[in-house]
């Protein structure tokens, strides 16, 4: 990805076509990693790109592009989840088994054994399973910084948030996953 020099105006830095082509899969892949519905990340990457489009002039300097990027799709994607729950027709994230989550998940070096790939995947499986139930906020700070690699002060900014109170949504996820992933450890250890 370019890192683009800062100036007073999105306009008068690079062509929309360009910003586009260089964070539409950024955008696609955090939102489908919020959302875990394809049809509606690519409704996000719609969004977000039509806001960038519309609201270019108010981008300024005291953020980077990315930055400002990224805090779109956040937004965009916190909407899309909490007017699912408000329209009560939120199901819960199932294990996905498609081949475009597999495409986009983490990539992961198995060798030749495909009981540990198994192993591997059915990890993979159960973290977003229980990422799903954390609520919209928490979920938003770990895919931010621990899927999508942002800093905690590229993350506090995207989220409106104070790194502290990153850090306290962190600490919360962290322990939210911590308790559903020990039961999937202790089945996985039972059936051994």
């Amino acid at each position: 990805m370019v890192h683009y020099p800062h100036t007073p105006y999105l306009s008068h830095l690079i062509s929309f076509e360009a910003i586009y082509d260089d964070y539409h899969s950024v955008v696609y892949r955090m939102a489908y990693r919020m959302l875990r519905d394809k049809e509606e990340a690519e409704d996000v990457v719609q969004e977000v790109f039509v806001l960038i489009w519309h609201q270019q002039v108010n981008f300024r300097e005291q953020a980077q592009l990315s930055t400002w990027i990224y805090r779109i799709a956040t937004n965009k994607c916190i909407d899309h989840l909490r007017a699912k729950k408000r329209r009560a027709i939120l199901r819960w994230l199932k294990p996905s088994t498609d081949k475009h989550f597999s495409a986009i998940s983490e990539q992961f070096d198995v060798g030749s054994d495909p009981l540990e790939a198994l192993y591997r995947k059915e990890q993979r499986l159960a973290l977003h399973t229980a990422l799903a139930t954390l609520p919209v906020m928490q979920q938003s700070a770990f895919v931010l910084l621990k899927m999508e690699g942002l800093s905690q002060k590229e993350a506090a900014i995207v989220l409106n948030l104070s790194e502290k109170a990153l850090e306290s949504l962190l600490q919360r996820a962290n322990k939210g996953l911590r308790k559903k992933l020990d039961k999937f450890y202790d089945e996985r250890r039972k059936s051994k």
